[in-house]
């Protein structure tokens, strides 16, 4: 297996505070409907909280799922 370049991994790195942060100014409603999305998606292998939906409209897509591999608010 190819071991993920540094670039990759401060992306992956700062997505993840990025969700961090978000999550906290969620307001109750937002965290609510966070919740319910992971109980109903959340399967242990493929699909993660970073996937959620939500998070696209304060931080964009998961820089993974971007397709030229750029995320705008990570470079």
């Amino acid at each position: 297996m190819d071991k993920p370049d540094k670039v990759s991994q401060n992306r992956f790195m700062r997505y993840q505070e990025a969700m961090l942060n978000t999550y906290a100014a969620l307001s109750e409603e937002e965290k609510a409907e966070l919740h319910a999305w992971e109980k109903e998606n959340l399967d242990g292998h493929s699909v993660a909280t970073s996937d959620w939906p939500g998070w696209r409209k304060y931080i964009g897509p998961p820089p993974w799922r971007c397709e030229d591999g750029e995320h705008p608010n990570l470079r």
